[in-house]
């Protein structure tokens, strides 16, 4: 029994000496005699800290729209689909103020390969106080290695417009009808590198056209108010940009042929479109463009919807009205300078010229219309701006508000 109590208060004893705090003297003196034994540095013995959980920050409305417009300007991104919303208010001469918001997407086909340029899409739309209501969605696609290229177009637009008639004589009086005209237009088309930066391939024009309040058919020429015309033709492009939204060096060609059989369409005819445009940097911010553009048609009676026109789609001839020239073939050349200033801001010069006719030997150089203005740039991607254009023309000036350059 002695034995027992004599363990007993030998085990009670330890319990009091590791419960029981010592004196900060007998404390330190411990710790030396452990750190003397053992041969332990302090120094790598990490101290232990309580780290809790980090919350992430709350993301609202605002902060998700100031990311969207504002946009990233940084030379890759991470995201597969990177996507910036843009909004803003604009004037022209056909549609009056608008409101034109919509979003663009930059995504790669392969990103492990850094040199190849990103595909894009674009998704916009246009209210106007006239009335006008359009949709447009472009993309643009450079496949794995860039062997392959596809790109399309599709527009609608309901649109209260002055129509003049076909010819330079037609427009250049104040002798109009107001219409309603609604368009659906489509154009796909398809790319493959033969060789080095030429690239050979086919596309195709679905045009619908109706108007309607247009009370003098002879500015039609007589034809239907209604045209449906469908193309198709072979394509060839030859490419040396560095960007081809953005581009600030190289050299773009696009030939394009299409054909409107009879069998597809009320009347047979054919469509020649050449395109040539340069980029050059002269100094610091700087590029200096040039753009030649044709448009040709041949037949014995060309759709009164399908006749070349000036200022198309607000990237040539900047100010004009719409359709207020038009005729069977349309010549027009453009110069521009563009200049970073600060920041994301930039501004750019611009003049041009383009000329209607109807035949060759009818070619009348008196008949060329003038065209000049500036421009604000504001790049909301890398490479990628939103422009406000405001041009002066023959007639009245107008103000174009787009996505990427004019060309």
């Amino acid at each position: 029994m002695q034995m027992f109590r004599r363990k007993g208060l030998m085990l009670s004893a330890l319990f009091l000496m590791a419960v029981v705090p010592v004196s900060a003297d007998e404390a330190v003196d411990s710790v030396v005699q452990v750190a003397d034994t053992l041969t332990v540095d302090s120094a790598e013995v990490p101290a232990f800290r309580y780290t809790p959980w980090e919350t992430k920050p709350k993301k609202n409305f605002w902060t998700w729209l100031k990311s969207n417009i504002a946009g990233s300007t940084n030379a890759v991104s991470d995201k597969k689909f990177d996507y910036t919303v843009v909004a803003g208010p604009s004037y022209s001469n056909s549609a009056s103020l608008t409101i034109a918001g919509g979003a663009m997407g930059q995504y790669s086909w392969d990103r492990s390969d850094s040199t190849l340029q990103r595909s894009m899409i674009s998704v916009t739309g246009q209210v106007s106080i006239k009335g006008m209501v359009s949709a447009n969605v472009v993309g643009t696609n450079f496949m794995k290695h860039d062997r392959f290229r596809w790109n399309y177009h599709l527009k609608w637009q309901l649109l209260p417009i002055h129509y003049w008639g076909i010819g330079y004589d037609a427009g250049r009086v104040d002798n109009y009808e107001k219409i309603s005209r609604n368009r659906i237009v489509f154009n796909p088309e398809a790319y493959v590198r033969v060789a080095g930066p030429l690239f050979l391939g086919a596309s195709m024009n679905l045009n619908l056209t109706n108007v309607s309040d247009l009370h003098d058919v002879s500015r039609i020429q007589y034809q239907s108010k209604r045209v449906f015309a469908v193309g198709i033709g072979p394509s060839l492009q030859v490419d040396t940009r560095d960007y081809a939204a953005n581009a600030s060096k190289g050299i773009f060609l696009r030939v394009n042929t299409l054909f409107y059989p009879e069998f597809a369409n009320k009347m047979s005819f054919n469509s020649f479109d050449l395109t040539f445009s340069g980029y050059q940097k002269l100094w610091k911010g700087s590029v200096l463009c040039g753009e030649f553009h044709g448009w040709f048609n041949q037949g014995d009676i060309v759709p009164w919807s399908m006749m070349a026109q000036v200022a198309d789609n607000g990237d040539r001839m900047r100010g004009y009205y719409e359709g207020r020239y038009r005729d069977r073939n349309l010549m027009e050349v453009q110069l521009e300078l563009r200049q970073h200033i600060w920041w994301r801001l930039g501004v750019a010069v611009f003049g041009g010229a383009a000329n209607v006719f109807d035949y060759s030997d009818n070619i009348n150089w008196r008949h060329t219309l003038p065209n000049y203005g500036l421009g604000l740039r504001y790049e909301f991607k890398r490479k990628t701006n939103v422009r406000l254009d405001l041009g002066f023309t023959k007639n009245k000036p107008g103000v174009v508000f787009s996505i990427n350059e004019a060309f």
